[in-house]
């Protein structure tokens, strides 16, 4: 058998309603899993930004449209998909269903399936996927919430602009940040922080650009690239935060001592700046 989904859906003809006005629609069973039709995703399961999510629910209760021997049934859907803030993940997925059902089928149960990729940089928590089902011949409502947990990157989020998990690394690729901050010359210092606490504008629009500098240890200044990149644009999930990353050649006849890294951030839509100082050692 097969759904037909449409957009706005009239049926012609006073045909009878094969319910009572006592039955209403019923959502019997809904899923999230990590493939298409695959097995319900465990209790404790964990998505990942970045990742898709299959979403389906089975439908019961629904009136039937009989009309000559024709008989079939129509219904509305909406659905959404939040995270822990109550912020739209994704687009509100919204449809109508029109089928033909056989006799033979009076317990067979429709189902509504939805899939969505989670944003790139989705904050972590508990969120929540809701569905309402709307039965166009039998007026009646059913709605229905599952949760699901995302396990996106950790960080402290700020209401006013801040430079958060700065990371001395070895290798662009690290994952794990060096316990002590130490190179040698000729090594390439790598470093990734995150910028949060700007402003957006409409549609989530963001105007963010950060520099860097290297200052010897009595404050003179070594190295600078003042606008060392820029993070901008719109995007429909709000970005709450932006990863930044560089790297500097040291040179190999650089004098083993302390030195200082400074990081400058300037939120241009919310007119902010933020700058922050972390200490690093050549030997």
């Amino acid at each position: 058998m097969i759904l037909r989904a449409f957009g706005p859906v009239i049926l012609i003809g006073c045909g009878a309603l094969c319910a009572s006005p006592s039955n209403k629609i019923v959502i019997d069973r809904a899923v999230i899993s990590q493939s298409e039709d695959g097995p319900a995703a465990l209790v404790d399961e964990k998505f990942v930004p970045g990742e898709t999510i299959y979403f389906s629910v089975s439908i019961s209760g629904y009136a039937v449209h009989e009309r000559e021997e024709q008989r079939s049934i129509m219904f509305s859907y909406s659905m959404d998909a939040k995270d822990p803030t109550g912020t739209l993940l994704v687009p509100t997925e919204a449809g109508k269903v029109v089928t033909d059902v056989e006799k033979e089928d009076k317990n067979w149960m429709p189902r509504v399936r939805w899939s969505f990729v989670v944003p790139p940089i989705a904050v972590s928590g508990i969120c929540h996927i809701s569905i309402t089902i709307n039965d166009e011949l039998g007026k009646s409502t059913a709605t229905r919430e599952i949760s699901f947990a995302v396990a996106g990157h950790a960080i402290e989020l700020s209401d006013k602009l801040a430079i958060r998990n700065v990371r001395f690394l070895r290798d662009e690729n690290d994952r794990v940040p060096l316990t002590v901050a130490a190179y040698r010359p000729g090594d390439t210092l790598w470093v990734r922080f995150d910028m949060t606490g700007y402003q957006l504008g409409e549609k989530n629009k963001l105007d963010v650009e950060y520099g860097i500098s290297i200052l010897r240890a009595n404050g003179e200044s070594m190295y600078a690239q003042p606008h060392a990149a820029v993070e901008e644009g719109a995007s429909f999930y709000p970005k709450r935060y932006i990863p930044g990353m560089f790297s500097i050649n040291i040179p190999k006849d650089l004098k083993a001592a302390g030195y200082v890294l400074v990081v400058s951030v300037e939120d241009r839509i919310g007119k902010q700046s933020q700058q922050g100082r972390w200490n690093f050692q050549v030997e």
